[in-house]
């Protein structure tokens, strides 16, 4: 919680379920990461490469993906709560988007 992880390489890293609330990670590389159900609430995701990872699951309320790359990645699930999180500028390509919730 509350790590900076910034540029960090961190490649098929099992995150699983693991609390990065409020992370800095703005530039890091997580291609084909598992981070289903993991809490990612309030995190920095600007420029980072989570292309082909897996965040079924996962809380994303609150997180900035400006300019991140989600390309093929799995989304399903997610939780985009209350506030939207920030998708400007990412790449989506390929990415699944199925059943993700987002409160009003």
């Amino acid at each position: 919680r509350g790590c900076s992880l910034v540029d960090a390489s961190i490649l098929r890293a099992h995150l699983r379920g693991t609390n990065l609330c409020g992370c800095d990670m703005r530039g890091a590389q997580l291609h084909l990461s598992d981070m289903e159900d993991a809490d990612l609430s309030d995190t920095q995701l600007q420029g980072a490469d989570l292309s082909k990872c897996c965040l079924r699951g996962a809380n994303v309320t609150n997180a900035i993906f400006t300019g991140a790359s989600l390309s093929e990645s799995e989304l399903e699930g997610c939780d985009l709560g209350v506030a939207n999180p920030d998708f400007s500028r990412v790449k989506l390509s390929g990415t699944r988007l199925s059943a993700v919730s987002m409160q009003e």
